[in-house]
């Protein structure tokens, strides 16, 4: 925290610090207005570190902001989300060299991970908190997934559908482009009264592309009423902050449909059993996630435009997915408030 009683004003040392650092990248996310006088907003900063293998720090925090009667500020208090304990702690992490960075060195700069705070670590599960993010927020019927054929199950889960793209990278030649990945990938298979269930996909916004005055348009959404047809829809979205009840899961997707159930229900039957976690349901039924960590999404300053993903051994934790089950989340106290 700051207790805004430094000379050097905000804007002075995002200049002073590009002197240091190889890029900073600053969006205002959220606002509001904590009283007349008093304004709190959310930021995010994202920093190229100076070292040879040029890891992006992501940060993320808030500022509050006391005005004088002509608007000026008069006092800043500024905190970082998630670093009640140590700063310093969040940073290293994740400056030191990721295994699959470097196993897969060359193939993309470094990724913006979007950060979880953990709460608790229990027995066979982890409660972390999410911190309110913007993603884009590609949605479709799963057509190729009919529940009513359980002989041949299959899914588009796995893949970011086309219409998810508002741009496209060059990545190689004279006119190549530099982009920003960030990741991961969350995929949720919703139930619908149809035969087929709706894929839900949100791909974390890097602060480059946040920082714009204005955003492109998402793809326009298509929806056509026909028998047999597609439903489309790309949106930017606010996720607000989350409580979730996570597991790493070996398999390669939320389409794997003898495994998931199986390591849903094990999740569930553990977060019953203790009674300080209140599971969140939704028609009746709990909340799960599916998290797919070897995927990166690029973005320019135009918008999303590529897909990666990354080799990954499968059946083990090495394949870098998890699974989450929402837990409700009580917004009582300072620690929360992200």
């Amino acid at each position: 925290k700051s207790d805004g009683t430094s000379n050097t004003t905000p804007l002075q040392a995002l200049e002073q610090s590009l002197q240091h650092y190889r890029r900073v990248d600053v969006a205002v996310v959220a606002g509001r207005l904590a009283s007349a006088k008093t304004v709190e907003l959310d930021w995010e900063i994202s920093l190229l570190w100076p070292t040879f293998w040029e890891p992006r720090v992501l940060i993320l925090g808030s500022s509050l902001m006391e005005l004088a009667e002509d608007s000026t500020i008069v006092r800043q208090i500024d905190k970082v989300f998630g670093t009640e304990s140590n700063l310093g702690d969040k940073v290293v992490d994740q400056m030191i060299p990721r295994f699959w960075d470097l196993y897969h060195i060359g193939m993309t700069p470094s990724a913006e991970l979007s950060p979880t705070f953990v709460v608790k670590k229990e027995r066979g599960f982890r409660v972390v908190d999410l911190p309110g993010r913007w993603v884009v927020n590609p949605t479709m019927m799963d057509e190729e997934n009919d529940v009513a054929d359980v002989s041949t199950p299959k899914s588009s889960a796995n893949l970011l559908p086309f219409h998810a793209f508002n741009c496209v990278i060059k990545t190689v030649g004279p006119t190549k482009q530099q982009y920003v990945p960030t990741s991961p990938l969350e995929i949720q298979i919703m139930p619908t009264t149809a035969s087929v269930p709706m894929l839900k996909w949100q791909v974390p916004m890097s602060v480059e592309f946040q920082s714009q005055l204005s955003w492109p348009n998402p793809n326009p959404s298509t929806a056509e009423t026909t028998a047999g047809s597609l439903e489309e829809n790309t949106a930017y979205t606010w996720q607000p902050p989350r409580r979730v009840a996570v597991v790493y899961f070996s398999g390669e997707g939320p389409q794997d449909s003898q495994r998931i159930p199986e390591a849903r229900k094990r999740l569930y039957e553990s977060v019953a059993q203790k009674s300080q976690w209140k599971i969140k349901f939704q028609d009746d039924r709990p909340v799960f996630t599916f998290w797919k960590n070897a995927f990166k999404g690029c973005y320019t300053e135009q918008g999303l435009g590529m897909a990666v993903y990354e080799w990954r051994p499968s059946g083990s934790s090495l394949a870098g997915n998890q699974i989450g089950m929402e837990l409700e989340l009580e917004r009582t106290g300072e620690t929360q408030r992200y």
